[in-house]
């Protein structure tokens, strides 16, 4: 005989009554866990992230014990002298590379875009003592920067534009000669180094947008507010890659300015040029030869039907081509 559906207005049996408290009790716990379990992933993220440091300075220990760096052609003299020492991508090895073979005159530095840590020149300040000047468009960043580098380092809140790069450089004291120009202002990077003429640095480091390929001669557009956040409406993963200029189109600009392209960190994302003037010995490096597309930017264009210069132009967003 088939059982009677119980009625849902039933009262719950002691068993039911006992699950239910169980649940609860269970419920609770699991809430107070969730904090404890943010915590634990969040320490996990800051071990991962000091195991790559350790496995980044061993790389570095192990190219300086068995490569003779003196007999290996350029760029790889340079890149295989590179060290993370806090550097994002191992740039402070490389940068540190190119001055000892250029020299070190002025022994003054700008950065464009430092961040809380201080960009490309930080290690300039903190292990040679050098003084410079930094420059962010967030005011948390620079009171950062301030209290970390004290008073060798101009500490400046700005946002950078054509129209008052020189006007900052040159009121703080920043016109003529400078050892280093760092610019990583994700967006206007090339036309702040076309617009830059008070100041002339030996040697220039500036972010690349691999994104773009090798060979592209285009460049975002200057906007003085440019803000490559502000795309994230139209396609969240393409529009963050919105930005700036591929390397070919800086190599153009630097050779216009007089500066040579010698190398860039093999994860994709700076690329060094020389004045040429400076280290003779240093030669220029093909835009082909020099390329590198950090692995997420590679997986991202992968999955796509289309690259980014198509997305661009099928989104109808401007772009500029280089002369």
């Amino acid at each position: 005989m088939a059982r009677r559906p119980q009625s849902p207005d039933r009262e719950a049996s002691p068993a039911d009554a006992e699950l239910l408290v169980v649940v609860h009790e269970m419920s609770g716990r699991l809430q107070e866990l969730e904090p404890s379990s943010r915590k634990i992933q969040a320490s996990l993220t800051k071990f991962a992230k000091r195991l790559n440091h350790i496995e980044s300075g061993i790389a570095s220990t192990l190219r300086k014990l068995y490569f003779d760096n003196e007999s290996l052609p350029f760029p790889q003299a340079l890149t295989a002298e590179r060290f993370h020492l806090g550097s994002q991508n191992d740039e402070y090895g490389l940068t540190f590379s190119l001055l000892r073979r250029i020299g070190m005159e002025s022994r003054r530095f700008i950065e464009l875009g430092c961040g809380v840590r201080g960009g490309n020149s930080a290690f300039l300040v903190q292990e040679m003592g050098w003084d410079g000047i930094m420059i962010d468009a967030d005011e948390s960043r620079v009171r950062r920067v301030a209290r970390r580098f004290g008073p060798r380092v101009t500490a400046l809140a700005d946002w950078v534009t054509c129209e008052n790069i020189n006007d900052l450089l040159e009121t703080h004291g920043f016109s003529g000669e400078v050892d280093v120009l760092s610019i990583d202002i994700d967006g206007n990077d090339y036309w702040i180094w076309d617009a830059i003429d008070v100041c002339t640095a030996r040697l220039v480091i500036i972010e690349y947008n691999s994104a773009f390929g090798a060979d592209a001669a285009v460049a975002v557009p200057y906007q003085a507010d440019f803000d490559r956040r502000a795309l994230k409406s139209v396609d969240p993963q393409w529009a963050s890659l919105y930005y700036g200029a591929p390397l070919g189109a800086l190599a153009r600009l630097g050779e216009q300015k007089g500066y040579r392209l010698v190398a860039t960190e093999p994860r994709g994302i700076n690329a060094y040029f020389l004045r040429n003037d400076v280290g003779d010995s240093i030669p220029g490096w093909s835009v082909a030869d020099a390329f590198h597309i950090p692995e997420r930017y590679n997986i991202l264009l992968a999955r796509r039907d289309h690259d980014l210069l198509d997305f661009i132009r099928r989104v109808s967003l401007p772009i500029e081509e280089i002369a």
